[in-house]
């Protein structure tokens, strides 16, 4: 049995001080002016180079796990804007990418015995520190006009490396008792440069794992010495507890490749740190033989590389449902609901003389919709307000994540629909806006007095984050500020 020796008692060797003696000795600058004249010069090469830095246009590149939220998302631009990166008010300056897009793209361009025709699918599994993220592509155009359309919506969890550690963690002080914090940095030090990731499943290694004095010995469990033995069965099992729960999410979307009748061999290709471990690789293979599973060497860099080539990727899936709570004439059907429903929704409109439903939901986007960058959606509004009125408007956009393919959320707004932000619409900045809407016959009269009819549209893109643009009489301007309500934090407003 091989003793390794630990991370902390390598931290406490000392140098070897007659190396130490023999490195070359500094230059000496031969006299303080020249010494001087140096620096200058160096600074006046430094601040020339700054200048040009500061005037060349940038764009920054943030990639992030696939199945983050909106709401995530927009609380990673907001923390980069934060930092100095990009300018708040200008979308196109920041790009989020999804990190399996990125691996993608960046992967099947790189594999020098493996070419991927037109009609080909493939699942990226980027298995990260974190997260583990799934998705799907096609390959509409093969190289080297590399075109991708997702075809499934991604899915992952909480399931990298970093459950590897807690795992491993748990199962040492289950054996020998809860260990001091100083103690827990060492052993996952151990467990992360010696064992987890070149675990390969494949020996019967026992692996010695330094503790420290401060606890008692326990033989009988194999803890003498301040060292712990672990067995290569008892690595094996910790890495089921994670690795197969990779193995489920694989399942999940090879069902769906299944459901659009694709016969041939999906390739698996694995990125990212934990994507490079062979233990899991090893699992995958044995779970679905007839897949080409590829572990390409750069796996850990493929997202920062492929981030650069992002335009592969032309269609997308939605991941949910979004919509918007609406009004809409009180019908028949309506009235055998319970009273308590009639009491919370049912208002009386004077303009009109009608009875209204306020909980009504209009879905524009389905849950597995496609969509791309040049796809827009219009979000079609109509409004009956007094001739005073601001003609500022406050909706709120939910979203709906339960359901398959093709699903919109409920006729009625209910608990499962979520907020997701709000959207703040200012009519003022079309210019002549009253008259606008007067020589369109939206100045009206009732037996309440003047009011104001009127149309116009939000129109909803996707790319790396949801923006909103007026549409008004066909002028579309920016002017849409979105602020993001989830409860549990406050990430600001944007204009988009």
């Amino acid at each position: 049995m091989t003793r390794l020796p630990s991370i902390s008692e390598r931290r406490t060797q000392q140098w070897d001080m007659q190396s130490v003696a023999q490195l070359p000795s500094a230059r000496i600058w031969p006299s303080t002016s020249f010494r001087t004249a140096g620096l200058g010069k160096v600074d006046s090469d430094h601040l020339r180079f700054q200048a040009y830095v500061n005037a060349t246009a940038k764009e920054y590149i943030l990639s992030v796990p696939a199945i983050w939220s909106d709401n995530a998302r927009e609380r990673t631009l907001e923390c980069a804007y934060r930092a100095g990166y990009g300018m708040r008010f200008s979308p196109e300056s920041i790009t989020l990418i999804a990190e399996p897009e990125a691996a993608a793209a960046y992967t099947i361009t790189t594999q020098p015995h493996r070419s991927f025709p037109a009609g080909d699918i493939f699942i990226i599994c980027d298995a990260g520190g974190g997260t583990v993220d799934l998705s799907v592509y096609r390959v509409t155009r093969p190289m080297p006009d590399l075109e991708l359309e997702e075809i499934a919506i991604s899915n992952g969890d909480l399931c990298g490396s970093v459950f590897l550690d807690r795992e491993f963690l748990a199962h040492v002080e289950k054996r020998i008792g809860r260990l001091p914090e100083d103690a827990i940095q060492g052993v996952l030090a151990d467990f992360r440069e010696n064992i987890k990731m070149d675990f390969t499943g494949e020996d019967e290694e026992a692996y010695q794992i330094y503790v420290g004095s401060s606890l008692p010995n326990k033989p009988a469990l194999g803890f003498d010495n301040g060292t712990i033995v672990i067995t290569s069965d008892e690595i094996r099992d910790i890495f089921e507890e994670v690795v197969g729960q990779v193995l489920v999410l694989l399942t999940q979307q090879m069902g769906e490749i299944a459901k659009t009748g694709y016969k041939n061999p999906v390739s698996i290709l694995l990125v990212g740190g934990f994507g490079s471990n062979p233990y899991l690789k090893k699992r995958i293979d044995e779970q679905f033989p007839e897949s080409d599973v590829i572990q390409p060497p750069d796996a850990w860099s493929a997202i920062i590389k492929g981030s650069l080539m992002r335009g592969a990727i032309k269609r997308r899936k939605m991941r949910c449902a979004y919509g918007i709570a609406f009004r809409n004439v009180w019908t028949r059907d309506l009235d055998s609901r319970p009273q308590r429903f009639k009491d919370d929704h049912q208002i009386f409109d004077k303009i009109t003389k009608k009875l209204y439903c306020i909980n009504c939901m209009e879905w524009y986007v389905k849950k597995g919709d496609e969509f791309t960058d040049r796809k827009p959606v219009s979000f079609s509004f109509f409004r009956n307000i007094g001739v005073h009125h601001t003609m500022k408007f406050e909706d709120i956009l939910y979203v709906y994540m339960d359901g398959v393919d093709g699903d919109a959320g409920p006729k009625y707004k209910d608990t499962d629909c979520k907020p997701l932000a709000k959207l703040t619409t200012d009519l003022n900045v079309v210019p002549n806006l009253r008259d606008h809407i007067e020589k369109n016959g939206g100045l009206r009269k009732s037996q309440e007095g003047w009011y104001y009819h009127i149309n116009y549209e939000l129109v909803m893109v996707f790319d790396s984050q949801i923006n909103f643009y007026l549409s008004f009489n066909g002028l579309q301007t920016s002017q849409i500020e979105i602020q993001y309500v989830e409860p549990e934090l406050h990430v600001g407003t944007r204009k988009t």
